[in-house]
């Protein structure tokens, strides 16, 4: 297994196709998002309401989907409950391609020998 940092924003197409090869599950860090602003985008909100879920609910979909690990965070316990209920809806592919046009690209991605969360 493998965290890393990685969003509907943040794909990481090619860390995950590395893993993928080499049998390494991938965890994302920070699913939600983080200075990407993933739940404020337009396309996240729209899928949202399309599907009468959370903005939150739709990007961790979207790693579930994908085979992917998320590993969300929050202080608020009626999101984590929110953030566990993932599977009473499945993101079509129109959602899917939509999500993709998020992809900010790696030079948004915080770099792990100097950022510190703590």
């Amino acid at each position: 297994m493998n965290q890393i940092q990685l969003s509907p924003a943040l794909p990481r197409q090619t860390s995950r196709a590395y893993h993928a090869e080499h049998g390494i599950l991938t965890e994302a860090w920070r699913p939600l998002g983080g200075p990407e602003n993933v739940l404020d985008q337009i396309i996240v909100k729209t899928i949202a309401e399309k599907h009468e879920v959370s903005a939150g609910q739709v990007a961790l979909r979207w790693a579930v989907q994908q085979g992917i690990v998320p590993i969300p965070s929050s202080s608020n316990p009626s999101r984590w409950k929110a953030n566990a209920d993932l599977f009473s809806f499945e993101l079509d592919e129109r959602d899917m391609r939509d999500l993709e046009t998020l992809d900010l690209g790696e030079a948004t991605a915080w770099d792990a020998r100097t950022h510190e969360e703590w």
